[in-house]
């Protein structure tokens, strides 16, 4: 299925930016991604995830992704200037629109792994949200920057990292992400972090196989350690969801 891109760069630059991106890995991180050298046509990206961690995701994808919107990013500029919740019709619509109209919401993906997992388009943090349809492995990756769809990416993974993720259940969560950075900023001290401006740190929303409820997990943006998990119904702190 052709994948519809509101604002992109040329296939050539992102292919070039994968090529070029070379991160050094830090066996302490919980995520890790090694980019490599895609074929005319396809831009392809292999991830190797810590133990017990499921980003980045390891897939091929059938389209670049979009270099920044002509705009610039309103509110907090980092394109999070509405919650992630509230932000989530609008990758909703996109994905019903250009995957499938059965698209169901898997997960909300930490940014920053997934932005370095495309070859590190120049976009803003937003909000990334992952689609799946029954009966596909296809994925498909919407980000939204301030409440506008800035991106799309169409993925089939090439392995499964257990426990496996299930349909998000939204219905049920009771906390967005400003409840979640209000529980950041409040923690920080107990925490032994330092938060200057919540919204930098990367969110990740997902109802695994091994849960009874969604859960939020809160990383740090420099490093992408896991720094805090809430229950996403109840609100209450929980374990490394990955662990």
């Amino acid at each position: 299925m052709p994948i519809h891109l509101r604002r992109g760069l040329v296939l050539a630059l992102v292919l070039l930016a994968a090529c070029n991106s070379q991160p050094q890995a830090h066996p302490d991180q919980p995520f890790q991604v090694t980019p490599i050298p895609a074929a005319t046509g396809a831009s392809q990206f292999v991830g190797t995830p810590a133990a017990g961690q499921p980003y980045p995701l390891v897939a091929t994808s059938t389209s670049a992704y979009p270099g920044p919107p002509t705009a610039t990013p309103t509110g907090d500029r980092l394109g999070r200037g509405l919650t992630a919740l509230k932000s989530l019709p609008f990758a909703q619509a996109q994905a019903v629109s250009d995957f499938s109209p059965d698209a169901r919401l898997y997960a909300i993906v930490p940014s920053t792994v997934m932005i370095t997992n495309l070859g590190n388009p120049p976009v803003v943090l937003g909000w990334f949200y992952k689609f799946k349809a029954e009966g596909s492995p296809r994925e498909f990756v919407v980000q939204v920057v301030d409440g506008k769809v800035s991106g799309a990416v169409e993925t089939e993974p090439i392995t499964q990292v257990p426990p496996l993720q299930r349909v998000l259940p939204v219905d049920k969560v009771t906390l967005d992400s400003d409840q979640v950075y209000e529980q950041l900023v409040q923690q920080a001290p107990t925490l032994g972090i330092t938060v200057t401006n919540p919204k930098l740190f990367d969110l990740e929303l997902v109802n695994l196989e091994t849960m009874t409820n969604p859960v939020w997990s809160v990383y740090e943006p420099t490093t992408s350690r896991w720094v805090l998990s809430l229950d996403a119904v109840s609100g209450e702190a929980v374990p490394n969801p990955h662990q």
